[in-house]
């Protein structure tokens, strides 16, 4: 197990902490405990006094697993037995340490080891801490409840969102998380806020989001890039204590990165409304709504400048037309620092009929553009987007999307499956039935594809030379769609039509 001895050096802490003044390292004890909630409840705390637990849960490395290559489409990765609920025991503020098995809790943290080597602006870290209010931190943790705008030099976080979760209301969601030798993925999955332990005048509200670390190099990520922020459903933005009314109002929350040297940051938003309004990270507060079902890949690696953000993410996209289809596609890319300004360019090398609809370059640059998809055109196309930033020296993020142009006159059918992977009905508008058949024995899963390559549905397969799935189409738009076999042994695509 990991020694977690260098955690404590780090922490100057005590159970009355009243000013800024650095007082003796003290104990969690449950008349100190005691104390700090009635001031959370009275509005007395700054988020900033902190309890150490001398005796904590060690954090729980998991075996390395074989690694499946990232499906960056799909950000959200569902949880298995090889996943652990973070132990909220290490060290915090109010709400007292965590319990197990579940480690519901209020302000603390979980310290974890990584058996690997995550960049951080140029730091080699091998420790972090799993911070209930919805960040990791470098070097110590938080309690802070209070969320405030990137830059800070107080902090150095990573925040897919810094707020005031609080789970112990039995109906709210834990904080999970993976580590491997290459990752570390943390699951904030349907948390609440404070005070979700007044159940007779708090309205439950719940988020669920997620983050990853990486090494650099595991295939999670796009080369290059070592974190991603993956949200669902985002429902509340502030706690009671940080002057929110049903989960809104008040102080802001943050999402964002902070090195904590006042230089080195960037943000994504701060968030205080229900709605979906954002103007990026530095304009007006932001509504919540605007992160749910969103994703963003970046680097924390290099100082300077941060390269541009992509905020409509088609990097591993299929856009799938028939021919005469017509195709559109919106980018948007971010500046992170204030007072950037971005612009897009774009290389449609080989590929016919495209047209820019409208093009801006700000902070938050955009770009609308329009695909005819031409008989001349059969086949994968990559179209490249270029969107560079103003910042010293400029930065560049480099995107492409696939686009692939069928005759779907033709046939709907690939002939490289024929026999061997069956769809039917073809056109289908409730039920698809899908029949795989092999010579020898094969496991895997079959996967329902958007035009965008999107994976909208998917079922693991068991051991057999035979497979049958029907599977309810009756939830998905109309389109073209396309069933992707993926086994030990080959991967098979067939197309069909949903009506």
């Amino acid at each position: 197990m990991q020694n977690f001895t260098k955690y404590i050096s780090s922490f100057c802490v005590s159970a009355l902490i009243v000013t800024g003044t650095c007082m003796a390292q003290q104990p969690y004890t449950p008349a100190a405990q005691k104390n700090l909630d009635e001031r959370k409840s009275a509005g007395q705390l700054t988020g900033q006094e902190r309890l150490l637990n001398q005796n904590p849960t060690n954090a729980k490395i998991s075996l390395p697993t074989p690694q499946l290559a990232g499906e960056l489409c799909n950000c959200w990765i569902d949880r298995d037995t090889t996943w652990s609920i973070a132990a909220m025991d290490c060290a915090g503020g109010s709400g007292g340490p965590g319990l197990p098995p579940e480690y519901r809790n209020d302000d603390w943290s979980a310290c974890v080891g990584i058996p690997f080597t995550f960049c951080f602006y140029g730091q080699s870290v091998d420790s972090v801490f799993i911070n209930n209010n919805g960040n990791v931190s470098i070097g110590t943790n938080y309690s802070t409840f209070t969320a405030e705008s990137f830059p800070d030099s107080n902090y150095a976080m990573i925040a897919p969102l810094w707020s005031d979760v609080d789970t112990r209301g039995l109906s709210s969601g834990l904080v999970y998380y993976k580590l491997t030798n290459q990752h570390l993925i943390v699951q904030w999955d349907l948390v609440d806020y404070y005070d979700s332990s007044d159940s007779t005048s708090h309205i439950s509200l719940y988020n669920t989001y997620q983050l990853i670390m990486t090494n650099g190099t595991d295939p999670w990520l796009p080369t290059g890039c070592n974190v991603s922020f993956c949200y669902k459903e985002m429902n509340w933005t502030t706690g009671d204590a940080s002057n929110g009314t049903n989960g809104f109002g008040g102080d802001p929350a943050t999402c964002g990165v902070n090195k904590g040297d006042g230089i080195e940051y960037f943000q994504i938003g701060y968030y205080d409304a229900p709605g979906s309004a954002w103007d990026g990270p530095y304009a007006n507060n932001d509504g919540l709504a605007s992160l749910s079902n969103q994703s963003f890949v970046f680097n924390v690696c290099d100082s300077g400048n941060t390269p541009p953000i992509a905020v409509a993410n088609y990097t591993c996209d299929t856009l799938t037309l028939c021919e005469g289809d017509t195709g559109y596609i919106n980018a948007g890319y971010l500046s992170p620092e204030i007072g950037q300004t971005t612009t897009i360019a774009m290389d449609t090398t080989g590929l016919q009929g495209v047209s820019i609809l409208s093009d801006s370059a700000a902070n938050l640059a955009g770009t609308n553009i329009m695909i005819i998809a031409q008989s001349g055109n059969y086949g994968n196309h990559l179209l490249h987007l270029f969107a560079t930033d103003d910042g010293t020296p400029p930065k560049m993020t480099t995107t492409y999307i696939v686009v692939n142009i069928l005759n779907c006159g033709v046939g709907i059918n690939d002939p490289h499956a024929a026999g061997i992977l069956q769809v039917m009905p073809n056109p289908a508008s409730e039920l698809l039935t899908v029949n795989y058949s092999s010579a020898s024995f094969a496991t895997g899963s079959i996967e329902i594809r958007n035009a965008m390559g999107q994976t909208v549905k998917r079922i693991e397969t068991e051991a057999s030379k035979n497979i049958s799935r029907t599977i309810s189409v009756s939830d998905l738009p109309a389109g073209i769609y396309v069933v992707h076999v993926q086994t030990e042994r080959e991967t098979l695509e067939q197309k069909f039509i949903k009506q």
